[in-house]
């Protein structure tokens, strides 16, 4: 800390008149009455003041550290009061999406994972597409069936019997909160 930026004149030499002219010149008073042989009354004076201003410059950092230390706590105190208020509050639908998304994906295998983590990232995929993406059709096939309609939804192209898939209606967040980023390919 500089010794300019928050130190005033202003702040010392009231304390230092106060104590000079209070406490301090009482111990004046005393000292000069039951020593008298300590020295003559205008030595001791200018002694006297140089102890009261020293003694008011630490009253001063004194308080003006303690004020310190209580904006710094109040500092904090925001700071996480903050955080909690911006921290994201599940509604309890969102925390029930995701046990049961938690429930479903229970004991799946990391390739069951990477169809999903394809699917999520594709939005709609055509089989071909998935197939081609994923590089493991048991993969495929097995996490499909065990999702078709529980997280996976699945469109078939009147016509041309293309099929697609996407993610469940109302799952996709749960889901990809559930899962999180891909670990590996």
């Amino acid at each position: 800390m500089r010794f300019g930026s928050g130190w005033s004149w202003l702040k010392i030499v009231p304390v230092w008149i106060g104590l000079m002219s209070g406490v301090f010149s009482v111990f004046r008073e005393i000292v000069g009455i039951y020593f008298p042989r300590i020295g003559n009354a205008e030595s001791m004076f200018w002694s006297w003041t140089r102890i009261t201003f020293i003694v008011s410059a630490f009253i001063v950092w004194w308080q003006m550290r303690q004020e310190i230390k209580k904006l710094a706590e109040e500092n904090e105190r925001l700071r996480r009061d903050e955080s909690a208020a911006t921290r994201p509050q599940l509604t309890e639908r969102e925390q029930s999406l995701r046990s049961i998304v938690r429930d479903l994906i229970a004991g799946s295998t990391k390739a069951e994972l990477r169809v999903l983590h394809c699917i999520l990232d594709h939005g709609e995929i055509e089989q071909y597409q998935l197939d081609r993406a994923v590089q493991d059709r048991g993969a495929v096939a097995s996490a499909l069936e065990k999702w078709r309609h529980t997280l996976i939804g699945e469109t078939v192209e009147i016509g041309t019997n293309r099929t697609s898939y996407s993610i469940v209606a109302g799952r996709r967040s749960a889901l990809e909160a559930v899962l999180g980023p891909l670990d590996s390919p």
